[in-house]
């Protein structure tokens, strides 16, 4: 089965470019050129597509393999009747797929074979050449060849800036390429004045246009790579003002680099730099609040483990609060984790309520309800602290048994169904999801 698809592939791919071939007639050199790398995007998004979508990376090697296989036999064949150019356009196909899949032994041989077909029959400054060039320095990349790799990505992008102007799409690719071999090799200082080179040029071009996320985004990356968090959030906060006074407060634009900054704070914390990250989240959340009139609940979570951090307790606790009121309704339970890693954090690791949280995550629900019960009696121990931590629990269980209660439902289990919707109304008697899927299957069910 494996070698007849291989085989079916090779052919679809060969009629795609013997069909152009014909239909094009007297269109040559650059028209031409255009048009063949243009099908061997599609025979690339075709493989990958295909293969990706039918079974696991053992059965696209083997179909693959054949492929090549069945191409070197043929090779002969379709040089005589169709010239190089078929030949060119597969192995190019069947190499940046190989690529794809992390086969680089395999992609090389058909990759430095239409790179050099495209630069001979082309030139380097031709489109088909340019890409083929840029796929087969990434290869050398990945196998960490790096400077046969620079080589080349440094001969894409001076050849795309010449021929195609700074600006061009094809441009900034290489460009990028080029930063991410020099963050490999931990160049920094020369990934950081490309990127700086291409953001002034864009300022230049107007204000919206210097918001392009990419660029913004792979400096704001440089810089956390080398634990200049300030630096990145001055970046980020810098194209936020513009974005806000340019595009308005709920452009797509703007929320994204809102994204960012916040993202920016959760890797502060992360690699414990508490104090920025304290800094740079709660700067958002007062955006988000006075933009949006709402609160992120990592937001809150992450400010609150921050002061945690910090050693500032009670502010701790007190945002900690806040954090529990996000959860009242139903809206944010997506992003309960958060909510659960600041709720073990600031009670502790040797705490029963780390336990529940943790037995909760794990799906241990007939565990975590025990260790409630054993709790239940206890509020008073430590205040109203304690009794809000047990009643953030409560509900996190409440939700569990009915978020499980609904996956019964759905396999027609009803019994177990009805009896976690009951669980979960006798742990928050208030949590309207559990009450009105109770309330229908006891309707509804014989």
């Amino acid at each position: 089965l494996v070698t007849s698809v291989a085989a079916v592939l090779v052919v679809l791919i060969a009629g795609i470019v013997i069909s152009t071939i014909f239909a094009v007639g007297q269109f040559r050199a650059r028209a031409e050129a255009m048009l063949y790398i243009q099908i061997t995007k599609e025979a690339d998004e075709y493989i990958r597509g295909g293969f990706f979508a039918k079974g696991p990376e053992t059965t696209i090697r083997e179909a693959l393999d054949t492929a090549s296989k069945n191409l070197e036999y043929n090779s002969k064949f379709l040089e005589e009747q169709f010239g190089p150019r078929v030949e060119a356009l597969m192995r190019g196909a069947l190499g940046t797929t190989y690529l794809g899949i992390g086969l680089y032994k395999e992609a090389e041989p058909h990759m430095e074979c239409a790179h050099q077909f495209f630069r001979d029959e082309f030139g380097e400054e031709n489109r088909g050449t340019l890409w083929i060039m840029g796929n087969l320095a990434l290869l050398y990349q990945q196998q960490k060849r790096y400077e046969e790799a620079g080589q080349l990505y440094v001969k894409v992008l001076e050849t795309q800036r010449r021929v195609l102007g700074e600006e061009d799409p094809g441009t900034l690719t290489a460009m990028y390429n080029l930063v991410s071999l020099y963050k490999d090799q931990e160049r920094y200082e020369e990934a950081e004045l490309l990127l700086v080179k291409t953001l002034e040029d864009m300022r230049r071009g107007g204000e919206a246009y210097s918001l392009m996320r990419v660029p913004i985004d792979k400096l704001a990356s440089l810089y956390k790579d080398q634990g200049r968090y300030e630096e990145a959030g001055q970046l980020y906060v810098k194209a936020l003002e513009t974005a806000r006074r340019v595009l308005g407060e709920e452009d797509p634009q703007t929320l994204t680099i809102v994204t960012a900054i916040s993202n920016l704070g959760v890797e502060q914390y992360r690699a414990g730099a508490y104090q920025n990250a304290l800094v740079t989240l709660t700067r958002i959340r007062r955006l988000r609040q006075t933009a949006f009139k709402q609160s992120k609940a990592s937001d809150v979570a992450f400010i609150a483990m921050a002061l945690h951090q910090l050693g500032r307790t009670q502010e701790a606790q007190a945002v900690l609060e806040q954090l529990r009121d996000l959860f009242e309704d139903d809206k944010q339970h997506h992003e309960q984790s958060y909510l659960q890693e600041a709720e073990q954090l600031l009670a502790g690791e040797n705490s029963r309520i780390y336990l529940v949280w943790e037995c909760i995550e794990t799906e241990r629900l007939e565990e975590a309800r025990q260790l409630l019960g054993d709790l239940k009696p206890l509020p008073t121990q430590k205040g109203l602290e304690i009794d809000g931590g047990i009643q953030s629990v409560f509900k996190a269980l409440a939700w569990a048994y009915c978020h499980r209660g609904k996956s019964h439902n759905r396999r027609g289990e009803y019994d177990k169904a009805i009896g976690d919707y009951e669980t979960a109304v006798r742990g928050d008697p208030g949590y309207a999801p559990a009450l009105n899927n109770l309330g229908w299957l006891l309707a509804t069910c014989p």
